[in-house]
C-alpha cells in the first residue's frame, strides 16, 4: 500500500486552483472546489486516487511541515468495521477495494 501526498496547487493563467495527489503509482489532479472546505478538497482528492488505484480499506489524514496532507491507509478487510466510528471525522474515509 502506498501513501497519498496532496497538495494544494493555486490558479496560473492557464489553469484553475487545483489539489495535486502523489502516490508513488503515479499523480492526479483535481479541480479545487470553492463549495467545499479545504480539507474536503484534499479529501476528495485522495478519494479520487484511491479509486482510480482499486485501492481499498480505512485511510487517514496527516498535516505536513510544508502544507500539504497525507493519506495513509490504516486497515483493511475486516478491521475496517472496527474503525467505522471514525468515519464521523472528515480526516477518514473508507474505500472499497476493487475486485
Amino acid at each position: 500500500m502506498q501513501a497519498i501526498v496532496t497538495k494544494y496547487l493555486g490558479p496560473t493563467n492557464t489553469l484553475p486552483s487545483r489539489i495535486r495527489a502523489v502516490a508513488q503509482r503515479g499523480r492526479k489532479f483535481v479541480n479545487y472546489d470553492c463549495g467545499l472546505s479545504a480539507q474536503e478538497n484534499h479529501r476528495a482528492a485522495a478519494i479520487e486516487t484511491v479509486e482510480r488505484y482499486g485501492w481499498g480499506g480505512t485511510w487517514v489524514y496527516g498535516g505536513l511541515p510544508d502544507g500539504a496532507s497525507v493519506w495513509s491507509c490504516v486497515a483493511r478487510g475486516d478491521i475496517t468495521a472496527d474503525l467505522s466510528y471514525l468515519l464521523k471525522d472528515e480526516k477518514f474515509f473508507v474505500a472499497e477495494e476493487e475486485a
